[in-house]
């Protein structure tokens, strides 16, 4: 259970700086700035030793996904969508992914409209929230690419 003073983990990642690019599997960050022409390195976030070169319009932001909800909810951020995820798999014991899918859509985005948010959406939702969760729990990097040293000794 969290500590009151403890930081949520949803708050330590910054949305903004990982990536979904077209035609690439996995979640990204960026190696280098963009060029004049729009073209930037990347690294994949789960394995910094693979990179490619992308174009600025290949690319979005987790930090700007919109889960729209139901007239009068608020919508929600990717942000929102891993806390409740990670709040709910806390207090149940259960991951996600071993939950029926309408209840766990609705446990990720409650009130969702079925319109905007399908379940290919949440499967590739809840792969990068487990990539994210393993990478960083497991303590093989930190957000901004250099290795976690492990205080073993």
């Amino acid at each position: 259970m969290k500590k009151k003073n403890q930081q949520h983990i949803a708050d330590v990642i910054n949305f903004h700086g990982l990536f979904d690019v077209k035609r690439k599997n996995g979640l990204w960050m960026l190696r280098s700035a963009f060029d004049k022409q729009g073209f930037c390195g990347i690294y994949r976030f789960t394995h910094a030793e693979e990179t490619a070169i992308v174009h600025k319009n290949e690319m979005t932001s987790l930090g700007w996904f919109v889960f729209v909800t139901e007239v009068g909810k608020k919508d929600l951020s990717f942000k929102d969508l891993f806390k409740n995820i990670f709040d709910w798999e806390t207090e149940s014991g259960i991951e996600i992914s071993e939950t029926p899918i309408d209840q766990a859509m609705e446990i990720a985005v409650p009130c969702f409209d079925d319109n905007y948010f399908k379940p290919h959406h949440f499967h590739k939702c809840v792969g990068w929230y487990q990539s994210i969760l393993k990478t960083l729990i497991d303590g093989k990097r930190n957000q901004t690419g250099d290795q976690i040293k492990n205080n073993t000794d």
